[in-house]
């Protein structure tokens, strides 16, 4: 009887939980449906029509007299206009409406969109204000949706009165590396990373959908932050910017830089870090924010509105970034961070990436300039170390990177879970040790094992193994 190899059968299991996994995903939206409770309407911008649902918590016997419409904007990822529950519960407390937007591609709005741009989204906001019959709103960005609040208010001035800037983005210089050449080419990795390899991993819906998957990446793809310069330049109304001090993905420097182009801003810098909108922070951050927010959005109140700086983050200072600035991600060129993470890992190895991993755990550096530097570096120690450029040889240096890497970033979000959502130099140095010890054990075991193997055929002197004739 002939028996199947093992890794042969292994694929067939391999090939059968993948296709069950492709049909569960499939199925997830569908089995969503019977559960919707939000409303949507279609909408039309720029020649393209689409479903948009939508959150809406109103006051016990309607607004207050004054109080604007508030219009939440939540980030990417997401999970959509759920994002916006824990805030707009506190702005209704004092009397606002809020409306909380799933933005194409997310919650129960439509999956898929032709263009996933700022402006695009921005324009179709606008439109479901429209059809809300709301002819005027503050409105409230967090994270990637600044943009979109920027772009709302330059295309419409008159609708968006006011807007608040929730640890969101803005100036390009804020956004990873800071260069938008290199974060588009992230971007590129980022789309086989997100929508091409998921589709060959049985994940069973816990990776999200694909069209989820694709809203993430193409929104950043098809968005130039370089754009939003000129509409900081130019607005003169009130914005409101609330930030997390230890915020691992909008910089808080950036808030700063923010507040000191607008002149009609006011900074509230909190203990906190960047999830604080969705209720994972301190407890009185939100709460802080939902009255400062509603205090701009009060149309009586407004006109008294005062440009200043709110310091909540005991410590901090906007000016003083690592080293004067010299590898804080996003204060100068990323070619010299790149240089100097190739030179730390061609001359010192794993040491060298241990550097550069424990940098960008600690966010001064940016993870895709870490890694594309580490494995410059790396390419050159294996290359000039064997003097051969095999794949082969070069195979276990990019390993090492990658895995180190890999390590520092899911200790970037692993200190969250351990620590809490507001970080310290001891938490995310032992989160990282930790996670960065586990996904490097695989190699250390292999090297150890690699390195007896060679040493007792040395010690034993093993000749090589011969076959004579008629044996």
């Amino acid at each position: 009887m002939r028996r199947f190899h093992p890794f042969l059968i292994l694929f067939f299991v391999y090939l059968a939980a993948l296709a069950g996994s492709h049909y569960w995903t499939a199925r997830l939206r569908l089995l969503r449906e019977p559960a919707t409770t939000r409303p949507g309407l279609e909408v039309t911008a720029d020649g393209e029509t689409l479903l948009l649902s939508y959150q809406d918590w109103k006051p016990e016997g309607g607004a207050a007299p004054g109080k604007l419409p508030v219009l939440f904007l939540h980030g990417s990822p997401s999970s959509g206009s759920d994002d916006g529950a824990a805030l707009a519960r506190e702005l209704v407390k004092r009397g606002h409406r809020v409306l909380s937007v799933d933005r194409p591609g997310y919650g129960e709005s439509a999956a898929w969109a032709k263009d996933y741009s700022m402006e695009h989204q921005a324009a179709l906001m606008l439109a479901l204000l429209d059809k809300l019959k709301v002819p005027r709103a503050h409105a409230v960005a967090w994270s990637f949706s600044g943009g979109i609040a920027l772009h709302m208010k330059n295309q419409a001035p008159d609708k968006v009165p006011s807007l608040t800037l929730l640890s969101a983005i803005g100036l390009q210089e804020g956004e990873g590396s800071g260069s938008y050449l290199f974060e588009h080419g992230k971007y590129a990795v980022a789309w086989l990373g997100t929508l091409a390899l998921p589709e060959l991993i049985p994940h069973y819906g816990a990776l999200g959908t694909r069209a989820e998957r694709s809203a993430f990446v193409c929104e950043f793809w098809e968005s130039d932050q370089r754009k939003l310069r000129p509409i900081l330049e130019n607005l003169k109304d009130p914005v409101l910017i609330i930030h997390g001090m230890h915020d691992p993905l909008v910089p808080a420097w950036l808030a700063v830089r923010h507040h000191e182009m607008l002149a009609q801003s006011r900074l509230v810098m909190l203990d906190d870090s960047h999830f604080y909108p969705l209720g994972y922070g301190k407890e009185d951050s939100l709460a802080i924010s939902a009255e400062e927010i509603s205090q701009l959005a009060d149309e009586h109140w407004r006109d008294r509105f005062v440009p200043e700086t709110r310091n909540l983050a005991e410590g901090y200072e906007a000016s003083a970034p690592i080293f004067g600035g010299l590898i804080k991600r996003g204060y100068h060129f990323w070619i010299l961070s790149v240089f100097i993470c190739a030179v730390l890992t061609l001359f010192f190895g794993g040491y060298g990436t241990l550097v550069t991993a424990v940098l960008t755990a600690f966010g001064y550096l940016d993870l895709g300039v870490g890694i594309f530097g580490a494995l410059i570096g790396a390419l050159l120690r294996r290359g000039f170390l064997y003097r051969s450029w095999h794949w082969r040889n070069l195979l276990p240096g990019l390993g090492a990177v990658v895995t180190l890497m890999a390590g520092a970033a899911i200790a970037g979000l692993a200190h969250f879970k351990w620590f809490g959502p507001y970080p310290s130099t001891a938490s995310v140095s032992v989160s990282w040790l930790v996670v960065a010890a586990l996904f490097t054990l695989p190699w250390q075991i292999h090297r150890l094992w690699r390195g007896g193997h060679h040493q007792r055929n040395r010690r034993l002197k093993l000749p090589p193994t011969t076959v004579t004739p008629g044996s």
